[in-house]
């Protein structure tokens, strides 16, 4: 008889399909699932969280937690309670879905809202977890403000997004496209898919290149230019701290230089992450 856990998997593998049922057809339907289903590879990233913050206790909060893998990694590792907020209503029903009839299922609130200013409290949380979501914001500035406003005095903000020095872009694989001015590269997408195009893309690059249009990534200079003007505007100066997990290896820097952090082999690193810790009062 199947246990607990593997009916549980089964019923929410249904519920993914069933939520995208309308992309069945897409070449990258399979790998979109399995995408959902895999959580594994959270676990590694809250390894490294728990060095800056104890995860047994904490209330944390999950900005853009698309179908929740990363909160319910949260909570196996001991996690008081956790909050989740999207702005993808059909993601939202998954997240809700992930903890259904799971010992974590009070313990968990799945929130939509319009990707401005966030419904919850201030000072509410110890965690703040941002996993690429910050490259999709319109307004760094607001969303940074944000995040620092709902966590805790003591309480820490995590901020992984892709090192636009990388040649490579990470969402699509595609070498020096995210180099581009925006409205060259958004004419150039626009190009490229068109049905004029005389050399015919193959769907899965089609896609890839279309996708490109929906974010634009900040460099690590602009995340620290509106990390810095957070802290004069609340006329604090947030302790942040730098690191970075590559061929096992992790680097952490405390009151970083990006000059220096970003000078020499820093540049081959796929993604940078950066962990602001708010001052107690």
């Amino acid at each position: 008889m199947p246990a607990l856990a593997e009916i549980q998997m089964n019923n929410f593998r249904s519920l993914v399909e069933e939520e995208l049922a309308d992309y069945r057809d897409d070449f990258n339907f399979e790998n979109v699932v399995q995408n959902h289903l895999d959580i594994s590879r959270f676990g590694p990233w809250i390894d490294q969280l728990s060095k800056f913050h104890p995860i047994s206790g904490s209330h944390v909060f999950s900005s853009g937690c698309g179908s929740a893998g990363d909160l319910y990694t949260f909570m196996e590792w001991g996690a008081a309670a956790a909050t989740g907020i999207e702005v993808d209503e059909s993601l939202a029903r998954l997240a809700k879905a992930r903890f259904q009839a799971t010992p974590f299922e009070e313990l968990v609130s799945i929130q939509t809202y319009d990707g401005n200013i966030l419904p919850l409290p201030s000072n509410s949380f110890d965690i703040v977890f941002s996993m690429h979501v910050i490259e999709h914001t319109k307004n760094v500035g607001l969303y940074l403000a944000e995040l620092y406003r709902v966590v805790k005095p003591g309480g820490i903000i995590f901020l992984e997004l892709p090192n636009r020095y990388f040649p490579t872009e990470q969402h699509t694989d595609i070498k020096y496209i995210h180099f581009l001015p925006r409205r060259i590269r958004d004419v150039l997408i626009a190009l490229l898919c068109s049905a004029l195009n005389p050399y015919r893309l193959g769907e899965e690059l089609k896609y890839k290149i279309s996708s490109l249009s929906d974010y634009h990534i900040p460099t690590p200079a602009g995340i620290m230019r509106s990390i810095d003007a957070l802290a004069e505007r609340y006329n604090l100066e947030p302790e942040t701290a730098v690191f970075h997990s590559y061929d096992g290896v992790e680097l952490a820097y405390n009151q970083c230089s990006w000059r220096s952090y970003f000078g020499g082999p820093e540049r081959e690193k796929t993604t940078f992450r950066v962990v602001i810790r708010k001052k107690s009062s």
